[in-house]
């Protein structure tokens, strides 16, 4: 048998040409079947499957194909099956972020991650998360001068907390200790963000993170964000996390260090934490003696505050 098949590309790729290949000579039996490869001019492959003669899902000859001016038989390529697009398909641009945008900082020491959120269009939006190159210590919050630990807590940076001349290439200071931390007697100070990759209680982001992320911080100030909120974190504050750390349920078998003595403080984080989660708003935090509280507080309570 002699069949000529039409071929035009799947993907349009050939810019809607037909290509004519002819078969010669193709016996197929009864029940038979083929499966023709077919190149087209522009170099892309197709192929057309053949049953006893006949293109494949089809029940009869004048249905399945068509006759070419020299008698040849011609095979019918199927239509292309539409089918609905998934529902996330369609998913609105993200933000276009800016300098002068106003900006949050969320600090996880366990992830070793320093994310940083601009506000577009009223809300904040996730911009980019930067691997912290060195922190120093273990979990748990900084409690006094020279325990090489970096600090945990809800702190603020103001203007005067930036330094572009640091010995570190650019730095700003958290602003520890803040109200909450002098209230509870924890001393030390000199905790920053910056440049390098060696730190005593700081973040260490690389002098080419820190460049991309003071030149944020900077320009938000310039453009007249009061303080920008860094929330720093141990972890992720989930249940499941704490009670991981701190000893607590079936995870306590996962073995590790034992952090039950923050289990009080880390819950106290976690409220802060959630308010964000939720609200994609990060929460004024205020000290109030041996705790955090979150959108206001009575008169003993100090509001965290950038210098």
């Amino acid at each position: 048998s002699t069949y000529a098949v039409n071929v035009s590309t799947r993907d349009g790729s050939n810019g809607g040409v037909t290509d004519r290949v002819v078969f010669h000579n193709v016996g197929l039996t009864a029940g038979q079947a083929c499966l023709f490869p077919v190149q087209a001019a522009n170099g892309a492959f197709d192929a057309v499957q053949m049953v006893d003669g006949h293109r494949a899902g089809t029940s009869a000859a004048p249905e399945a194909a068509a006759q070419s001016p020299g008698g040849a038989q011609v095979a019918k390529l199927e239509e292309p099956t539409l089918r609905a697009a998934p529902e996330d398909a369609f998913q609105p641009p993200p933000p276009k972020f800016g300098m002068g945008d106003p900006v949050f900082v969320r600090i996880f020491k366990q992830e070793g991650q320093l994310e940083l959120w601009l506000k577009k269009s009223g809300r904040y939006h996730l911009y980019k998360t930067f691997p912290i190159c060195k922190w120093s210590g273990r979990l748990g919050p900084k409690v006094k001068e020279a325990d090489y630990q970096s600090p945990e807590g809800f702190y603020s940076v103001s203007t005067r907390q930036l330094n572009p001349h640091s010995n570190y290439y650019r730095a700003f200071n958290v602003g520890y200790p803040n109200a909450f931390d002098k209230q509870n007697g924890r001393t030390g100070g000199l905790v920053m963000v910056h440049g390098a990759c060696k730190s005593v209680g700081c973040f260490a982001m690389t002098d080419r993170g820190i460049e991309e992320i003071y030149g944020f911080v900077e320009a938000a100030l310039k453009a007249g964000q009061r303080d920008i909120a860094v929330h720093i974190f141990p972890f992720r504050m989930t249940d499941a996390n704490i009670a991981r750390e701190t000893g607590g349920g079936w995870l306590a078998f996962v073995g590790g260090q034992n952090y039950t003595q923050w289990t009080t403080f880390w819950r106290n984080l976690k409220e802060g934490y959630d308010l964000f989660e939720q609200n994609g708003e990060p929460p004024t935090a205020f000290a109030c003696g041996d705790h955090y509280e979150f959108g206001a507080g009575d008169k003993s309570c100090r509001r965290i505050a950038g210098w």
